[in-house]
């Protein structure tokens, strides 16, 4: 939602200014740097651009946003603190308000989305799409390093192995052996995801007989037609 925002904001921005104002497109497109000032212009004309590099989830792409931000607010801070009659000299009304409204709006929505939570995937290395495969919740024992530990879930891709207190980094390999039937599944795993609370592990090296076997043990053991008795939600999600 908020990379279509970006993407969009410049089209919705003009088709306002059209509305509310009632000038010709082609007098806004022609007079961009003089109706908007030129950071809000550079802003405007750069904003798809941001919101397509948010997609990737990179550290580049997080602080691209950051700076793309800091020229709208810069900008509110300059035309509103310098020239307090600005909006009421060039728009009539009820229109000013709205203005003002939107400019608070932007500003409350950037310092919304640069919180914790929407910051975290962007100082990971999370490969988008690395869930490939239906993650189901479990208590299921597994080995990491050669430690005994427990996976809270499962999938033929990966697992999260419950780990507190790890001092593993993002990007890491692991050796993770964890048994599968009546055999015992080895391989090598890439930690995806770091927490407090443990691992978010891709498996790197399965052959396809052995996520074959996995498959078929989770189907056996958790089919989807049974009631799954876990804490939480029983649904798959997507791993």
């Amino acid at each position: 939602m908020i990379i279509i925002g970006y993407i969009v904001a410049p089209f919705v921005n003009i088709l306002l200014m059209r509305l509310f104002v009632n000038v010709p497109f082609r007098v806004i497109l022609s007079h961009l740097f003089a109706a908007y000032g030129v950071l809000a212009t550079v802003w405007l004309v750069t904003t798809p651009i941001v919101g397509i590099s948010l997609y990737f989830v990179s550290r580049f792409s997080w602080y691209l946003m950051l700076g793309h931000s800091s020229l709208i607010l810069l900008d509110f801070i300059i035309k509103w603190a310098s020239r307090p009659t600005y909006y009421l000299r060039t728009v009539p009304g009820v229109q000013n308000l709205l203005i003002l409204v939107g400019n608070v709006a932007l500003v409350v929505f950037v310092a919304f989305i640069i919180q914790r939570d929407f910051r975290t995937p962007y100082f990971q290395v999370l490969t988008r799409g690395w869930r490939e495969r239906k993650r189901i919740p479990m208590t299921y024992p597994v080995n990491l390093g050669g430690q005994a530990r427990i996976a809270s879930d499962l999938s033929t891709s990966g697992c999260f192995v419950v780990d507190e207190g790890t001092n593993r980094a993002p990007g890491s390999r692991v050796r993770l052996s964890l048994p599968v039937n009546a055999s015992r599944v080895d391989c090598t795993g890439q930690v995806m995801r770091a927490t407090r609370e443990g691992l978010g592990i891709r498996f790197l090296d399965l052959t396809a007989d052995e996520k074959r076997d996995i498959g078929r043990m989770l189907k056996k053991r958790f089919a989807p037609d049974r009631k799954i008795d876990l804490p939480g939600s029983p649904e798959p999600a997507r791993f």
